[in-house]
């Protein structure tokens, strides 16, 4: 499948237009994986409803021979330091993409490539078995949390026979005090949670 790039970007930014390339390049693997062909057209900015897509006739049917096409809207800069913010995405089999969506690709994106980038030991019978004692240690964390409000409420309405229903407001002014306390102690020089 062939790809068509285009960039709306302000007319000023011609000459500096390297990084928007990139930046709209970066979100190809989220719709092709393979493109056959690869052009890129930089056009000024307009209004948006001025512009029509690369490989749609005059009626805006999509040409037989087009592969399918990408469109990157940016947001105009104030000087050629400010860097590129996409605006929005259009593409010809996804239809148009928020800038919510653009984040949302970009999130898949870096999983996907966190993916190809594991090592091959972790996939080994150590690697499997040290990820299940991982999530068991985290499990059994959160119960003995559980447990413990559990145990709290349990002793409150044991002794008082009444349900406290601000239990977990007097939890949640503990663990801020615990993180308060823990912020003054490394201000004042302590050695609370560094490494020797």
């Amino acid at each position: 499948m062939g790809v068509v790039l285009a960039l709306f970007a302000a007319p000023a930014a011609a000459a500096g237009n390297e990084e928007a390339v990139r930046k709209c390049q970066e979100l190809l693997p989220g719709f092709t994986t393979q493109p056959s062909r690869l052009s890129i057209e930089v056009q000024p900015h307009g209004r948006r409803t001025d512009r029509r897509p690369p490989g749609l006739d005059g009626q805006g049917r999509r040409r037989p021979t087009d592969g399918g096409w990408i469109i990157c809207w940016f947001l105009p800069r104030k000087s050629d330091s400010e860097a590129w913010q996409l605006t929005q995405v259009q593409s010809s089999h996804f239809g148009r993409l928020s800038r919510y969506d653009i984040q949302q690709l970009y999130k898949r994106l870096t999983i996907l490539t966190a993916r190809a980038t594991v090592p091959a030991e972790s996939d080994s019978l150590e690697g499997h078995l040290l990820y299940v004692l991982q999530q068991s240690v985290n499990g059994i964390s959160l119960g003995c949390v559980y447990a413990l409000i559990a145990i709290g409420y349990t002793l409150v309405y044991g002794i008082t026979r009444v349900i406290n229903f601000a239990f977990g407001e007097i939890y949640m002014i503990g663990a801020f005090l615990a993180l308060i306390a823990y912020v003054v102690i490394q201000a004042s020089g302590g050695a609370m949670g560094s490494r020797a």
